[in-house]
Formats: C-alpha cells, structure tokens, sequence
C-alpha cells in the first residue's frame, strides 16, 4: 500500500524543518553593525550619495572609495541607514564626505538624509581615516 499524504498536510510536516534554514527566519541585525567597505552595495551607495551631492551643487565631486562606515536596520525594519566616510576629490583636492543614506532596496528607494564636507586638511580629518572608529 503506498502513502498518500494530502498536499497540506505534507507541506505542515516538512516547513518545520526547512523553515529554520531559510534566509526569511535569520534574525534581524539590532543596533550600528560594521560593513565591508568593499562590498559593491555599500560602494553604490556612496556613488548615489556623491551624485545626488553633484546634481545640486555646482563643485564636483569625484567619488574614490569608501573608507569606513556602519548600517543600521531602520526601526520597525522600514529600511536600512548606512553611515559612511568617504573619500572623494574636489577641484584636484582630497577631502572626506560624511554622509548618511536611507535605502529601502527592495522598493528602490534611496535618500540621501545627511552630507558633510570635511577638507583633507582640517583637523577633523585625522578622526575619520581608518581605523579610528
């Protein structure tokens, strides 16, 4: 005599063991977690940032890498803000943006919430080279 299971009921048998392996049950991060400042998402984001920071402005600016920052899960988990230290270059000198953006990736939104100029020069800018966090 074979088993025949109902459909539903084979689908309550089996999610209880596939369910706690799926990416959907991970834990969501709480709190200001690092990020890999090589990571191509992380690296976008600054791009939007400098470009957004481009259209309204009329000194140019030429993005060069990130340099540090931290994400931080949105409360209610509406999106996630990036903090970031960038590194970019204006009229042939280095200097470093702070920025912060909003990004809801998986409604395409993304807003630049925050911008900071800090010259290479300024005394500040020994805080936000690597390693100083």
């Amino acid at each position: 005599m074979a088993l025949n299971l109902h459909p539903l009921l084979l689908t309550i048998l089996v999610l209880p063991v596939v369910f706690p392996f799926s990416e959907a049950y991970r834990p969501v991060e709480v709190g200001r977690n690092p990020i890999n400042v090589n990571d191509p998402h992380v690296i976008e984001i600054a791009k939007f940032a400098i470009s957004w920071r481009n259209a309204v402005s009329s000194t140019r600016f030429q993005f060069r890498k990130v340099i540090k920052g931290e994400r931080q899960v949105a409360p209610g988990v509406t999106g996630v803000n990036y903090n970031l230290v960038i590194l970019a270059k204006a009229a042939d000198a280095p200097l470093y943006c702070e920025v912060a953006v909003f990004d809801r990736e998986w409604e395409n939104l993304r807003i630049l919430t925050s911008f900071r100029e800090i010259p290479a020069g300024d005394a500040l800018a020994p805080a936000l080279a690597p390693g100083s966090w």
